[in-house]
C-alpha cells in the first residue's frame, strides 16, 4: 500500500515548489493531513511554508485504504481529488473550519499533489499541474459543417461533426 511520504521530506518539497511560491502573499494557514492515525501539519505564514507546526484549522482525514486508493498514479472513481472524495466517500472528512478550507482549498489541492508526486518517487521538481498527464495525447480528426435548420418558423445554423449528428437547439452548438 501507498503512504504519503515522511513529514521532513513534504514540506520541504511545499517549500521549494514554484506554484505554491508564485502563491506566496500576505496569507496564512495551518492544515493538517490525516492518514490513519498518522498526520502531516502544514502551516504557512505570509504564503511560505513555516517551521513552526502550529494549530491546524481543518484537517482533511482519512483511512490510509482511502488515501492509498488517492495516491495510485490514475485513482479509482471517487478518489481522484479532495471534493470528489468530500461528496462521494463517507470515510473522507473535512474536520474544524471548512470556511477556512473553502478559502485555501487551492492550497490544500496542491500539497496534496506534491505529496502525491513525491508518494509515486518522482524526482522534483513536479509539473504545474498534475493533469494533463505526462506525454502527448492524441488529437482527433474532426471535421464539421452548419446545417440550418428551421424550429417554429425561426431558423438556426447548427453544428455538426464527423462524430455527431444535427441536435435539438442548445445555447452550446447552435447561432441564431
Amino acid at each position: 500500500m501507498t503512504g504519503f511520504p515522511n513529514a521532513f521530506a513534504w514540506r520541504a518539497a511545499c517549500a521549494a515548489d514554484p506554484v505554491l511560491a508564485i502563491w506566496a502573499g500576505p496569507w496564512a494557514v495551518c492544515f493538517a493531513i490525516k492518514s490513519g492515525n498518522d498526520a502531516t501539519i502544514f502551516n504557512f505564514v505570509e504564503g511560505k511554508v513555516a517551521a513552526d507546526p502550529g494549530t491546524p484549522a481543518f484537517v482533511l482525514a482519512a483511512p490510509k485504504t482511502i488515501w492509498a486508493r488517492f495516491l495510485e498514479p490514475v485513482p479509482p472513481r471517487h478518489h481522484h481529488g479532495i471534493f470528489a472524495m468530500m461528496y462521494r466517500l463517507p470515510e473522507f472528512s473535512i474536520q474544524g473550519d471548512e470556511l477556512v478550507f473553502m478559502q485555501h482549498a487551492h492550497i490544500a489541492r496542491r500539497v496534496l499533489e506534491v505529496g502525491k508526486w513525491l508518494a509515486l518517487g518522482r524526482s522534483l521538481p513536479l509539473p504545474v499541474s498534475l493533469h494533463p498527464r505526462e506525454g502527448a495525447r492524441a488529437v482527433p480528426a474532426v471535421t464539421g459543417r452548419y446545417v440550418p435548420v428551421t424550429i417554429g418558423g425561426v431558423t438556426y445554423l447548427g453544428s455538426t461533426c464527423c462524430a455527431c449528428t444535427p441536435r435539438a437547439p442548445t445555447v452550446g452548438n447552435f447561432m441564431g
